[in-house]
């Protein structure tokens, strides 16, 4: 049995070392496998107090590995971290010949990843959405960005040190999957994300490189059902209530969150006993639109609204999970429209 090594970044932020720890008992949930965790991170010692503090110790195979503060900030020299999860990448494979997963420290598990690993490598990649094509999105902002940027033949050219085929999509990260047999493409990929981040200012310059040279040497496939982000702090105090377990003062904050929206104790306790981890991705949706967004939705339409958003499956089984859903938490509440 090969080794399955899930890699993640805590850098710079305290509340990330949170994040990461949430992801990874998330995948306690839907999996029994024993993965190695490794958490790169520039705050070990805070790391290491919150999971003794919090009993991690049931997951045996975490483990800490140190960056100095002065690396982190190299890698951000340029005004903004994105080209972590290259460097993290690079400093895995210089130790480890194992395949690894980059996970996104916002990422909660919804499948095991494992059968992730049993693709890699063959030309064969991992990120996590396809969101649009490259060529498209560069052209319409061009006129905002370097000159040096130009389009002949349905090709863009940055100063003809490389090329982005009309063929190319733009991937989201939160998982990326290169094998240890492709690491050498760790410095492309690095040489790429720092040509668009001073031609562009693009804060995602690490996704672009990632995805011009995945594409470029192999098959790009995606794993968004495998793991979803949770994003915006309070999808992370729902995810918490759904494994229950608060970390730091998320319980806290879920409350005060509630209460900002006027939804009673009621509707808190609610949350704490009712809402199931496999119910969550679905909780969300309808929690953003319903109560956030303002969006005036009833239970005949719940199913129709998430369907044609494409945020659902045009199955039975996720009807009947949404009006389920809907009927548990949101039926009986009275949710202010003003």
């Amino acid at each position: 049995m090969f080794n399955i090594y899930l890699i993640y970044s805590a850098l710079r932020a305290e509340s990330l070392i949170y994040n990461v720890l949430y992801s990874i008992y998330s995948l306690s949930y839907i999996s029994t496998n024993n993965f190695n965790f490794v958490i790169y991170t520039d705050q070990s010692k805070i790391l290491q107090q919150i999971i003794d503090k919090y009993n991690f110790s049931f997951i045996s195979k975490i483990q800490i590995q140190s960056i100095d503060a002065s690396l982190t900030k190299k890698w951000s020299s340029r005004g903004t971290p994105y080209k972590d999860n290259i460097e993290v990448l690079r400093l895995f494979y210089n130790s480890y010949s194992d395949d690894a997963l980059f996970i996104d420290n916002d990422m909660y598990f919804t499948n095991s990843p494992e059968s992730l690993f049993r693709l890699l490598g063959n030309n064969e990649f991992f990120m996590h959405e396809k969101i649009n094509r490259l060529f498209q999105r560069i052209c319409n902002f061009r006129e905002d960005i370097n000159k040096n940027i130009t389009i002949s033949n349905n090709h863009i050219s940055f100063n003809n040190k490389f090329f982005i085929e009309p063929q190319y999509y733009e991937f989201s990260s939160g998982i990326i999957g290169l094998s240890y047999r492709y690491r050498y493409l760790l410095d492309q990929i690095n040489t790429i994300s720092d040509t668009v981040y001073d031609y562009t200012n693009y804060n995602d310059a690490g996704n672009t490189a990632f995805s011009i040279t995945l594409q470029e040497n192999g098959k790009v496939h995606t794993s968004e059902q495998y793991a979803k982000h949770f994003g915006f702090d309070f999808n992370r105090y729902f995810l918490a209530a759904s494994m229950g377990l608060f970390l730091n003062e998320d319980r806290k904050r879920l409350e005060e969150y509630l209460a900002f929206y006027n939804l009673n104790k009621s509707f808190v306790e609610k949350i704490y006993l009712n809402l199931k981890y496999n119910e969550l991705p679905h909780f969300i949706c309808i929690f953003e639109e319903l109560v956030v967004k303002k969006q005036r939705l009833t239970r005949p339409y719940i199913y129709s609204y998430f369907l044609n958003k494409g945020k659902c499956n045009n199955t039975k089984q996720e009807k009947k999970l949404l009006e389920h859903i809907y009927d548990k938490f949101f039926k009986n509440e009275d949710i202010c429209f003003d």
